[in-house]
Order: C-alpha cells, then structure tokens, then sequence
C-alpha cells in the first residue's frame, strides 16, 4: 500500500471518529456531513459500513435507518 493510500485511509478513520463525536453530541447535522464524507469518498469497506451505522443513528425516519443499516450489513455482513 503506498503512502498517499495509507493517509487517505486514516483521514477517513479521523472524519469517522468525529462524525461519531458528533452524533454522542446530538449535533446530528455534523454528524451527517462527516459521515457523508467518509460514505462518498474511497474509505476502506469497514470504515465505510461503521458510517452507514452511524448514520443509521441520525436519520430522521424508520425508514432511512433502515436503509442505511441494510447499506451497513451488505459492506460487512460480521458488522
């Protein structure tokens, strides 16, 4: 793995961390923007399906936690 792809792996672990600082703060707006961030980008599979659980925590719907803890299970089925 080079470099460039190890720190872009980590700057995806940091925006995870404070997305998820941000839910634990109810500042869901945050949240979703960070998490979005790390959903959008090229974040390892795991990171990815962690942010799908988050976002899960801050939708505004039954239906949107769903979805996302579908999306959530399908990029890691041990999640």
């Amino acid at each position: 793995m080079t470099r460039d792809r190890r720190e872009a792996f980590t700057s995806y672990r940091q925006l995870l961390v404070q997305g998820i600082a941000h839910v634990k703060a109810k500042e869901t707006n945050m949240a979703a923007q960070f998490l979005g961030r790390v959903l959008d980008g090229n974040a390892e599979l795991s990171v990815k399906a962690e942010a799908a659980y988050w976002m899960a925590r801050v939708s505004t719907s039954r239906e949107e936690a769903r979805n996302w803890l579908e999306e959530c299970v399908a990029m890691d089925p041990t999640h």
